[in-house]
């Protein structure tokens, strides 16, 4: 299996890794070329709030996403910072039990569905913080794209996301499925708006950089002339 094949693209070290783990013979003829961002955002952050933040959540309402892990977390801040809001974007197959479980933990207050948007990409930009609370993430399309808005991001480690987020310069990466961890670390961002602002600005420096539109055609370039 693969044998005809010259080349093998990645879009994380993440993928990467768990594809050579089944096919090793194949390592040779694997790269890694990251995804870039196929929008680039040219309006200004939102100032960051030090009463009544909003940290934004932005993916399909299912399992894998970590959506219900999200409505515990937005649980476990109410009981330090009850002004802070949770906004969650998307829509899915999840949603009634989201909703439903919103209501038993007494958060549904604090926490909104917002549904699809056509512009997600405006709306990270008026958050505060942009958390990814994926079970799995091969790539993290959300962390790049706020990241790329002047947006930090919180994430658990375990994913594709630790090849976006550098951890204390543009957001924050906790262990994966530690949900207070999660929770504090959000909390971190939200309560110092200084500090918030340095890792928006890092946060979009470093994914307008290293994840440029030109940056993965001039990769792909080199992988197909080394062909």
């Amino acid at each position: 299996k693969g044998h005809c094949w010259n080349a093998i693209i990645h879009n994380a070290q993440f993928s990467e890794k768990h594809f050579v783990a089944r096919y090793a013979w194949l390592e040779p003829k694997s790269v890694v070329v990251p995804n870039p961002l196929t929008q680039r955002w040219e309006g200004e952050h939102a100032e960051f709030r030090s009463q009544s933040p909003v940290v934004g959540v932005f993916g399909r309402l299912a399992q894998v996403k970590g959506m219900d892990w999200m409505v515990e977390v937005a649980r476990i801040m109410r009981d330090t910072r009850p002004d802070v809001l949770v906004h969650i974007y998307g829509d899915g197959e999840c949603r009634s039990e989201l909703e439903t479980q919103a209501r038993e933990l007494g958060v549904s207050d604090v926490l909104q569905f917002k549904g699809y948007v056509p512009d997600p990409l405006s709306k990270m930009a008026e958050m505060d913080c942009v958390a990814v609370p994926s079970r799995i993430e091969s790539f993290g399309l959300v962390a790049l794209e706020a990241q790329s808005v002047g947006t930090p991001v919180v994430a658990f480690n375990k994913t594709g996301v630790t090849e976006i987020v550098k951890h204390g310069e543009t957001g924050y990466l906790v262990e994966h499925g530690d949900l207070p961890a999660m929770a504090k670390a959000v909390l971190a961002v939200l309560e110092n708006p200084v500090q918030a602002s340095i890792l928006g600005k890092n946060a979009r420096t470093h994914a307008m950089n290293e994840f440029s539109l030109e940056s993965h055609i001039s990769q792909l370039e080199r992988v197909y002339d080394s062909l």
